[in-house]
């Protein structure tokens, strides 16, 4: 595959995306990234902001060919400050040029030749789809972990994943504040769905609260084959992986399941997600979701004090 990223230290033409978030979020920085290098033809570098951890290390051949550097405290201020501007309806250009910072979660066209550091979500498929054979290689375990394998060969040959979020520790905690905790309403209503289309009967839940998650499955019209959580997995990226292997797929309202299901070479129905995507209501997610993904409505959220278990976001 070609060589994408390159050392801060390295004087080619270069774009920097500043990193920020959980896994899920990552991945679409580093998507949009490859779309942007792709464009301008320069190659890119990641920062991360100062108390965020770097969450792509074991994709790409392992993380060899993705190098990335951690920015200052006052360059993390910085460009938290910037977005603040943004949001305010004053434009950041303005003050800093060359820096691009996105305004709201939908999608949106610019120049990106006026740039040369962009930060943001980009959760939006509008931005990279075109590349999506190359994020196929991108996003890919090499090898994964053999627990990891194992557990897929225990796994039936079809089986519809059913991904349960409840919220991990720290930043998913503020995560489930603004997306909102998915009911039972939600799940019954996608499970009915799935068994329309044909999908698989055989469910194996995937979730980063087990505890939380068989309290749902008490209400739900289904029992399980597996509830798969963190300790069933050498980590979330291999968790994604084994996601990512489903033929039938029910997704929760997180950019994991999106990447879970955007990856995935298995599936032999749509993937189904909630028609409502933040707990505000007023927030839209009309750029996120694929034309021909199915969704569904439910009753409302509900709140969860239970918040254990890796970060996925």
């Amino acid at each position: 595959m070609k060589q994408f990223f390159i050392k801060p230290s390295d004087k080619e033409a270069r774009v920097t995306f500043y990193l920020h978030g959980e896994l899920g979020n990552q991945m679409f920085q580093l998507a949009t990234a490859l779309a942007v290098s792709r464009q301008l033809k320069k190659s890119i570098e990641l920062s991360v902001l100062k108390g965020n951890a770097f969450r792509l290390s074991k994709y790409n051949n392992g993380g060899k060919s993705i190098t990335f550097n951690e920015i200052s405290k006052l360059r993390t201020f910085l460009v938290y400050f910037l977005t603040k501007i943004r949001k305010l309806g004053v434009s950041d250009n303005f003050f800093f040029p060359k820096i691009y910072t996105e305004s709201d979660l939908t999608f949106k066209q610019w120049d990106v030749s006026k740039s040369k550091f962009f930060f943001g979500y980009f959760q939006s498929w509008k931005y990279f789809d075109h590349l999506k054979d190359d994020l196929l290689n991108t996003f890919d375990l090499k090898p994964p972990d053999s627990r990891t394998v194992s557990l897929l060969r225990n796994l039936p040959n079809e089986f519809t994943a059913i991904h349960i979020r409840r919220g991990g520790r720290g930043p998913s905690i503020l995560n489930s504040e603004f997306h909102g905790i998915l009911s039972d309403s939600y799940y019954n209503n996608a499970i009915h769905l799935n068994s329309l289309l044909g999908g698989s009967s055989n469910y194996v839940v995937f979730t980063d609260n087990p505890r939380a998650a068989q309290k749902l499955l008490l209400h739900l019209n289904i029992m399980p084959l597996q509830v798969i959580g963190p300790e069933d997995v050498i980590d979330q990226l291999e968790n994604l992986w084994l996601m990512s292997r489903s033929t039938s797929f029910i997704g929760a309202n997180s950019s994991y399941s999106w990447w879970a299901a955007y990856l995935s070479t298995t599936l032999r129905t749509p993937p189904i997600f909630p028609r409502q995507w933040y707990f505000d209501a007023r927030i839209s997610n009309s750029d996120m979701l694929l034309p021909d993904w199915l969704t569904v409505g439910f009753e409302s959220f509900e709140s969860s004090n239970e918040k254990v278990g890796f970060n996925e976001e």
